[in-house]
C-alpha cells in the first residue's frame, strides 16, 4: 500500500466512520484481541491504494529512496569497495565516515 497517498485525516474519518473499535466480548484472550484488531487495520488498509510498480517489478517512489540517500549509498559501497582492494588506514577512513554518513541519514 503508498500509505504516503492518503492524508491521516482520510484515515481517521474513514476509521471513525467504518470500523467498530470495540472488541466482540469483554473477556476475549490476548490473541483473539490481536486478530480482531488485525482485522480492523487490514479493513483499513484497503482504502490505501497499492504501489505502482516498473518494469523491473520495483515500487516506484517509495518514500525512503530519494536521490541524495541514494547517492550517499552508492559512495559508501564504493568506499568499501575501495577499501576492499587496497586496505589502507585512509581507504578505512574514508569508507567509514562514508558509513556513518549514510546510517546518519538513513535513520
Amino acid at each position: 500500500p503508498a500509505w504516503s497517498k492518503v492524508s491521516q485525516d482520510d484515515i481517521l474519518n474513514y476509521s471513525l466512520k467504518n470500523v467498530d473499535w470495540n472488541y466482540s466480548c469483554e473477556e476475549i484472550s490476548s490473541d483473539m484481541m490481536y486478530n480482531e484488531l488485525m482485522e480492523k487495520l487490514n479493513c483499513i488498509s484497503d482504502i490505501v491504494p497499492l504501489s505502482r510498480f516498473d518494469s523491473n517489478n520495483r515500487t516506484l517512489n517509495l518514500p525512503w529512496s530519494y536521490s541524495r540517500l541514494k547517492r550517499m549509498r552508492k559512495n559508501k559501497d564504493s568506499a568499501w569497495n575501495d577499501f576492499s582492494q587496497s586496505p589502507t588506514r585512509e581507504n578505512y577512513s574514508y569508507a567509514f565516515m562514508k558509513d556513518k554518513l549514510y546510517s546518519d541519514e538513513e535513520f
